[in-house]
Order: C-alpha cells, then structure tokens, then sequence
C-alpha cells in the first residue's frame, strides 16, 4: 500500500477501464456526496492500491474502487446520524452488516456460482 501511495503521488493514479490498467490524473474524477445535513460536498478520486484487490476480488473488467468507498462512507455517516450504529468502533461492514455493501451500489458474487 505505501508503494502504490508513493507511486500515485509522484506519477498519478491507476484504474482498470475494460480489463486494461489505465493512468488517471490523480482527483481527475469528483464525486459529489449528500451527507446527512443534506448539504452537498464534493471529493476527489486519488487511485490507490484498493485497486488491484478489488480488481481480483470482483473480476470486474472496469474498477474505480475510490468510487465504492466514497459511496460506503457516505452511507455511514448517513446510518451515524440517524443513530443506527451500536456503540463501539467497528468497521463499516461491522457495525452495518452485509446490506451496506448493497445500498452502497456494490453486490456480492458468490465464487460457486
């Protein structure tokens, strides 16, 4: 992971776009999120090495994982504000369950399938 942020810093990002490595300026992409304020905040995409992890998990010809993690984090803070979480620190997945991943706009693929 330090290598790919090193890497990223120096000589910009990378995504797979139909099966192929790509470079991508780094903060190329804006996402724009509606935290639960209702407010609208906009965050740059910076590739970094989620990327191949999410690229081999999910077999997926086209990966901008940035996306997804903006989209899970969004949701989180959406399910803290409304006092959903138990008290404690887990990750998003732990303190959610698996239908975060879901509403997040990802979906799981089963390997036996």
């Amino acid at each position: 992971m330090a290598a790919s942020i090193t890497d990223n810093a120096a000589l910009g990002g990378r995504r797979y776009e139909h099966g192929e490595v790509v470079r991508t300026r780094l903060g190329a992409d804006v996402a724009h999120l509606t935290p639960p304020d209702s407010t609208t905040e906009s965050s740059l995409t910076i590739p970094s090495g989620e990327l191949y992890a999410a690229h081999i998990a999910s077999g997926a010809t086209s990966v901008d994982a940035q996306t997804f993690t903006t989209a899970v984090m969004t949701e989180s803070a959406r399910r803290l504000a409304r006092g959903e979480a138990k008290p404690g620190a887990y990750t998003p997945g732990a303190a959610f369950g698996p239908e975060l991943v879901v509403t997040a706009g990802g979906e799981f693929i089963r390997s036996d399938q």
